[in-house]
């Protein structure tokens, strides 16, 4: 007597359903997962721009509340040094060249100005060498040095305690491009008008877009800020105008860090010894 044959594989059908199956639980779970990324990636950006914030109080702490310049001097008269800006000055209280890397960054690997030998000589370059990514915003048309000084140029002299509007004053915030340092000038250049870029120049395309930002402010918080245009500036010559960047913030728009009037100087940036 013959026995049935018995099939204990799975039929193809079966195959392609669990296929099926496979393919729409991935599609549903790879955004996920790339989200969750883009997020540990936004927390590390915003935990370096908190390391960067503890530093300048450190740094405001050794110089009686003076914040460093943009550069630092190559003489008494506040000559420029362009191989050695803001970020190296504060490298003594954080030890840590990589709080100025943000992976979401584009330009994270670029070097920005003491680093490019167009505008550094690789001789005169100093370790380490930065790469772009965050910008040191500068108030300088309220400074205590005459208006178009070394010393006003640099933002030599200012202090933390002038500062009237802490929680809206802009003092670090992401970008792409060489200069380290930016100022109420400087304009938001949207993908494609900027160095032929598929980027803006501000921002770190967090989440794959420029118009939103993490911002450090002078009270020392850190907020993921949204860009909102407005006017339009044309100091470039020949250039077509461009939007000014300004950041809401839950407090409201954010001010471009004017601090009050100083009542008197405040001594200019002393390099310490020992450092």
């Amino acid at each position: 007597m013959r026995r049935g044959h018995i099939s204990t594989g799975f039929t193809l059908i079966e195959l392609l359903i669990v296929i099926a199956i496979i393919a729409i639980l991935a599609a549903i779970l790879f955004p996920v997962f790339a989200q969750a990324r883009e997020s540990a990636r936004m927390t590390m950006c915003a935990s370096n721009l908190r390391q960067i914030g503890q530093s300048l109080l450190m740094y405001s702490d050794d110089y009686e509340e003076t914040m460093p310049p943009r550069r630092d001097f190559l003489r008494s008269d506040f000559t420029p040094n362009l191989c050695r800006t803001w970020k190296h000055l504060l490298l003594p209280y954080h030890r840590n060249a990589d709080i100025f890397h943000c992976p979401t960054n584009p330009a994270s690997r670029t070097p920005d100005e003491a680093a490019d030998p167009t505008r550094c000589p690789a001789n005169l370059q100093q370790q380490p060498r930065f790469m772009r990514g965050y910008f040191y915003y500068l108030p300088f048309f309220k400074s205590s040095f005459p208006a178009g000084s070394n010393g006003w140029w640099q933002w030599a002299a200012i202090r933390y305690s002038q500062f009237s509007h802490t929680a809206t004053s802009i003092v670090v915030g992401e970008n792409k491009d060489i200069f380290p340092d930016y100022g109420p000038w400087y304009w938001f250049l949207p993908p494609g008008r900027w160095d032929q870029s598929p980027y803006s120049n501000w921002g770190a395309n967090h989440r794959g877009s420029d118009y939103h930002s993490t911002i450090l402010f002078a009270d020392g918080h850190i907020k993921y800020n949204s860009v909102c245009l407005r006017g339009t500036t044309s100091r470039r010559a020949g250039s077509i105008p461009e939007p000014y960047a300004i950041f809401r913030t839950s407090a409201g728009v954010a001010r471009l860090a004017v601090p009050r009037t100083p009542r008197s100087p405040a001594p200019p940036h002393r390099t310490q010894r020992g450092r």
